[in-house]
C-alpha cells in the first residue's frame, strides 16, 4: 500500500492542507480510494447509505433511486423498500415544521365604529405626548 496524497495539518483551523497541483488525476493512475466499511446485511448497507446521505425520508430516498438521481453499489430501490432506515434525525427534523391551519384565513368584517376607535388609538400612539 503507497501514500495517495500528503498534506500538513493547520494548526489554527485544524483542516489539513493539500496541494492539489500534485493530484494525478490521469485515467491510467492507479490510485483510488475506497470505502473500508463492512457491512454484514442489506438492512446495514440501505441504513450506512442513507446516513451518508442526511437521513432523507424513506418515499423521497426510493423516488431517486428509481428516478436513476441516486445510484450506489449494492443500494437499491427493493433493499430500502424491504428494509427502510428508521433514524430519529429524520423524525426530529420534521418536528421543526410549522404547524398549520392554525391562523384563519378569513377575518369577520369590522364595523365602521370599530375603524374609527382604531384609527383614533393609532393617532394617539403616534403623537408624541407634552
Amino acid at each position: 500500500m503507497h501514500t495517495v496524497i500528503e498534506g500538513l495539518r493547520d494548526p489554527t483551523t485544524r483542516l489539513h492542507m493539500v496541494d492539489l497541483t500534485q493530484l494525478v488525476t490521469t485515467p491510467e493512475s492507479d490510485r483510488f480510494a475506497a470505502n473500508t466499511v463492512q457491512l454484514q446485511t442489506i438492512a446495514q448497507r440501505v441504513a450506512y447509505w442513507s446516513a451518508s446521505m442526511g437521513a432523507p425520508v424513506t418515499k423521497i430516498l426510493l423516488h431517486a433511486i428509481r428516478k436513476g438521481y441516486v445510484t450506489l453499489t449494492g443500494l437499491t430501490a427493493t433493499d430500502v423498500a424491504r428494509h427502510p432506515p428508521n433514524f430519529t434525525a429524520t423524525a426530529k427534523g420534521h418536528l421543526k415544521l410549522h404547524r398549520q391551519g392554525l391562523r384563519p384565513t378569513q377575518y369577520e368584517p369590522i364595523t365602521e365604529e370599530e375603524s374609527e376607535d382604531l384609527c383614533l388609538n393609532r393617532n394617539r400612539a403616534q403623537d408624541p405626548e407634552p
